[in-house]
């Protein structure tokens, strides 16, 4: 690799040479798990299989519980289609990806992901070293054989399976958050750790009907402290969190937190 100003200007940059090029096909062959680190991959490769798939093989959920919202199948159904917000699960997952405990255990632990919507967060926990064979989602719709249908009010999964429970921006499509806490504490193992985010939005449950972006109020949340309370007395650390910055409370924004359970 060079470090040569591009196009003759003073500006430093960087050109693959064709040996360089060479080593890192040579890398990609032997650990192609290796592309998935690669955001914009994980998304097109995503995308692609979803556009494969034909819509009569998308499972959807038949009853769910009085704690899912009214429109909560229809809204992801919708977003499904449009292969929205594919990169979203980097900024919850990559935090946890530098904890000390993770980078020696992660091979052999067991991960739920609830509501991953499409394989994009699938092949993200791939890329971050988790065992595809050690990775389940639970969804109200599934295409995958990765995503287990079912309600994350009711999760379809034995006591202490999994070592991590991702929660990735699906409290929302809840009214009975405090029966998502419990199942998520009755299904991770002591000691695991849960990944929790949330959607902050400054518009009202009036607005957002009249929009009809949401049916049956939702549960919403305006910090993180209002997460963590969910999980009172059973949390060990919190190992990251980050709130809406105070000048942009105006706007949409994201609200996640990380946390061990106590063993």
């Amino acid at each position: 690799m060079t470090a040569d100003p591009p196009d003759g200007t003073d500006a430093p940059g960087f050109t693959f040479t064709a040996e360089d090029m060479a080593e890192v096909t040579g890398l990609i062959n032997e650990s192609p798990d290796q592309l998935l680190q690669i955001p914009d991959v994980c998304s097109l490769l995503s995308t692609s299989r979803l556009s494969r798939i034909k819509p009569d093989r998308v499972r959807t959920a038949g009853a769910v519980s009085d704690g899912v919202i009214e429109n909560a199948l229809e809204h992801n159904l919708d977003a499904l289609r449009k292969s929205e917000e594919l990169d979203r699960p980097w900024r919850l997952i990559n935090p946890l990806r530098s904890n000390n405990y993770f980078i020696l255990h992660h091979k052999t632990m067991k991960v739920l992901t609830v509501g991953p919507r499409t394989e994009a967060e699938i092949l993200n926990l791939i890329g971050s070293g988790f065992r595809a064979e050690n990775i389940r989602g639970l969804d109200l719709l599934s295409y995958s054989p990765f995503v287990d249908i079912g309600d994350m009010h009711a999760m379809p999964y034995d006591d202490d399976s999994f070592d991590v429970v991702i929660l990735g921006w699906v409290l929302g499509y809840s009214r009975d958050n405090a029966t998502v806490a419990r199942e998520v504490l009755r299904v991770a193992r002591p000691g695991a750790f849960v990944l929790i985010g949330c959607q902050y939005n400054p518009q009202t449950n009036e607005e957002l009907n009249r929009a009809q972006a949401i049916k049956k109020e939702p549960t919403r949340y305006q910090h993180t402290d209002d997460m963590i309370r969910l999980f009172d007395g059973h949390i060990r650390s919190i190992l990251f969190r980050h709130d809406v910055h105070p000048t942009m409370r105006h706007r949409n924004g994201d609200l996640m937190v990380i946390f061990d359970l106590k063993a």
